[in-house]
């Protein structure tokens, strides 16, 4: 029996493919098994993947009679594995060669190991800073999860964790089929189902933004479904089943935090479709139903995210490094938007970090003197009320930044 079965969605990543496959075979830890389910591409991922398993014995090749889409394979290499430990790898991405030899030191006690990831964005060549925000350390399974979700440094994805195989078996967590957002209830059975887990701050998985990936191509009518489809089932879970007064706390948490990832993405999609008369279209089940009422609540802020939009429409994308100013709701507004035009923040800061958040929105917080070195090549966002923002740029000037935008 291998230690640990690498499972390995593919679908039409034949320039990415190869190098996913290298950083997976050229772990340190060589008790392996990779498992390979090739979703009928239409490029040449199927002829790379054999010619990689003829190296190589530890490559398995599962070929789908029919495109079933990433859940299905994962559930697929699942049932397939054999090994002790699973990791879920995503064909397009690829990891550090020491992955596995130091997160399995400390698998043995717990039910996951976590560990953090670094983004590459291959049409920018811009990889974001090796700055883990997650912790170091055993916890139980209730604290981890209730400090990363005030933390905000909870990832929903599953290729950030090594799952102990016989956790998920025995719970029969499996990936929901048939919908985009499938790590959300994922991680949530996990979630709930967990007792102990290890987490180590660092960046062993390297993300890799492309075009046309699931997760960077224009939003569709089937990404907001699904996303308040997945809202709208933890949110019946939550009122039809008992849980623990402390994981009740903690799924509240969950909750509020995909409600505000929906409203992200509504508003992005909301942008990309101001032509159409019909967002969402009608129909009679109940998800979409509350889905046009609790939509239709958010939009009232459209005119202030409008405004934002326009002020910040201007800003280079990956040529500056962007810093936000502020830490309060302003701020969170300004990332928010920064996001609906793709603009990369480089982190968040203020004078005095010892009464703010660690971080926000999964940005750093830190002093504005932390960025000293990067003064003449940034551009800070002053994103604090009209009260404040006069106070707040005199405050970069005195301390050498020269560029910089004012809201308000």
């Amino acid at each position: 029996m291998p230690k640990v079965s690498i499972i390995i969605p593919v679908y039409n990543v034949e320039e990415y493919l190869a190098e996913c496959l290298d950083s997976v075979i050229r772990q340190t830890e060589k008790d392996i098994e990779i498992i390979c389910i090739e979703d009928c591409s239409t490029d040449s991922s199927l002829k790379i993947l054999q010619e990689y398993a003829k190296k190589d014995n530890r490559i398995v090749v599962i070929q789908n009679e029919e495109n079933s889409g990433q859940s299905v394979a994962r559930n697929k290499g699942l049932v397939a594995s054999k090994g002790e430990y699973i990791l879920f790898v995503d064909s397009d991405d690829f990891i550090e060669p020491n992955l596995l030899e130091e997160t399995l030191k400390y698998a043995n006690d717990v039910d996951m190991v976590f560990f953090d990831l670094k983004k590459y964005d291959i049409k920018q060549n811009y990889t974001k800073n090796d700055i883990s925000l997650l912790p170091t350390g055993e916890f139980s399974a209730n604290e981890y999860y209730l400090n990363a979700l005030l933390g905000n440094y909870l990832d929903f994805g599953p290729c950030t964790k090594l799952y102990k195989r016989g956790f998920l078996v025995e719970n029969n967590i499996r990936f929901p089929e048939d919908i985009i957002y499938e790590d959300v209830l994922f991680n949530f059975f996990c979630m709930i189902s967990s007792t102990k887990v290890y987490s180590i701050g660092h960046s062993f998985y390297i993300y890799r933004i492309r075009p046309n990936s699931t997760m960077t191509s224009k939003l569709e009518e089937k990404n907001i479904k699904d996303h308040f489809f997945s809202l709208y089932k933890l949110s019946e879970m939550y009122i039809s089943e008992k849980y623990s007064n402390e994981l009740n706390v903690i799924i509240e948490k969950y909750i509020q935090k995909l409600e505000r990832d929906y409203v992200r993405l509504y508003r992005k999609y909301f942008y990309q479709n101001l032509e159409k008369t019909e967002l969402i279209n009608q129909d009679d089940t109940k998800p979409t139903k509350l889905q046009r009422v609790f939509s239709n609540a958010f939009m009232g802020l459209t005119d202030y995210t409008m405004l934002l939009n326009n002020k910040l429409s201007g800003i280079p994308k990956r040529k500056t490094n962007i810093i936000v100013y502020g830490a309060g709701e302003v701020a969170r507004e300004v990332i928010n938007c920064c996001d609906l035009n793709d603009i990369p923040i480089m982190g968040v800061a203020v004078s005095d970090t010892q009464n703010n958040r660690k971080s926000l929105m999964g940005n750093p917080v830190r002093k504005l003197s932390d960025y000293k070195n990067i003064k003449e090549d940034c551009l800070v966002i002053i994103a604090v009320s009209s009260k404040f923002s006069s106070e707040i740029e005199d405050y970069l000037k005195k301390q050498g930044f020269k560029n910089y935008i004012k809201l308000f």
